[in-house]
């Protein structure tokens, strides 16, 4: 196989979602998703942004797909995550993981914004 055949068949497995192609959901209570990741048939994979405004309540989200894991990092602010009974308040830099066959829940303390990254 010649060389430019090979960076070709490498270059079609790049798959770019441009920011003006991301979908944006504002939801209620005033926080804001992202879906950053590409749609790539076959792979079960999700890249989500999250704002969180001062004091928001984002509700509780329940279990996903069996054997899904659930990857979360807090870029600024604060949040305050339950998984199940057990809660964790994280900071701008932490980060954490778990399954997602719990409930989940996650909040804001009053004053602090949290845009967060999360990979599902």
């Amino acid at each position: 196989m010649p060389v430019a055949q090979l960076v070709a068949t490498e270059l079609d497995r790049i798959v770019v979602r441009r920011r003006a192609e991301q979908e944006v959901v504002n939801e209620p209570g005033g926080w804001q998703r992202s879906i950053l990741s590409p749609v790539v048939p076959g792979v079960n994979f999700e890249w989500i942004r999250t704002t969180l405004p001062p004091g928001c309540d984002a509700g509780v989200f329940f279990a996903s797909a069996s054997g899904s894991h659930e990857v979360l990092a807090v870029v600024e602010g604060a949040l305050r995550l339950t998984i199940d009974t057990t809660t964790v308040d994280l900071k701008a830099g932490d980060s954490c993981t778990s399954r997602l066959t719990r409930r989940t829940a996650t909040r804001t303390p009053h004053g602090s914004r949290a845009p967060t990254s999360w990979r599902h």
